[in-house]
């Protein structure tokens, strides 16, 4: 159930942080269709700093769908196509649960 379902409001939020070598992009709320164009801009923000590692923080989602997970593999293959390093803070269980569910946990470097 997402926080709109249970009549709450979990509003989306995408904050980029640089030291110059690595670029973290936190996000929070929920990651799901609305969100998602929102998402992708932080993103594609902190890919234009060329760093040498990208970290996605995932721990402040409460919720994502499918097109936060396709999200994330057009994250990874631009990644991989530049060489750069991708980590992935952990999300809560709801949001691991989606990259366990579809087999595609043992794609990224996830960290704690």
């Amino acid at each position: 159930m997402t926080g709109v379902e249970a009549g709450l409001l979990a509003p989306f939020a995408a904050h980029v942080a640089d030291d110059g070598e690595h670029v973290l992009v936190r996000l929070i709320g929920e990651l799901d269709l609305a969100a998602a164009p929102r998402a992708a801009e932080a993103i594609a923000r902190a890919e234009r700093r060329r760093p040498r590692t990208l970290e996605l923080d995932l721990s402040g989602l409460v919720f994502m769908d499918s097109t936060g997970l396709r999200l994330m593999l057009t994250t990874r293959e631009r990644a991989l196509a530049a060489g750069r390093r991708l980590l992935v803070r952990r999300g809560p269980n709801a949001v691991q649960r989606v990259f366990e569910i579809t087999a595609l946990a043992p794609l990224f470097e996830f960290i704690d």
